[in-house]
């Protein structure tokens, strides 16, 4: 049987590591409330990070346009610094 919890930690401890293809997948989950509560920022803010090393994800690119622009800034702002406590290069956006 499916653990959407179990497969949402999976994929959040693979983000962390940095792994572009599990940052876009715990960015759906939020958006989708996947194993998750859904949290647009949190979704933005991973998706962002993904997109910045080179994944991409056309739903997910819609997902955060559609957000307002406050949300969008606060999410920009999280992956800026997620990238930079993660000692990876800056996100390119």
């Amino acid at each position: 049987t499916k653990d959407e919890q179990r497969g949402a930690g999976w994929s959040r401890g693979a983000a962390e590591q940095g792994k572009r293809v599990a940052q876009n997948r715990i960015a759906n989950r939020y958006a989708n409330g996947r194993g998750v509560a859904i949290d647009p920022g949190e979704a933005a803010t991973w998706h962002l990070i993904a997109r910045a090393h080179g994944a991409s994800d056309f739903w997910l690119d819609g997902y955060v346009a559609s957000l307002s622009d406050e949300n969008a800034e606060k999410a920009k702002t999280r992956a800026a610094k997620w990238q930079q406590a993660a000692k990876l290069p800056s996100p390119l956006f």
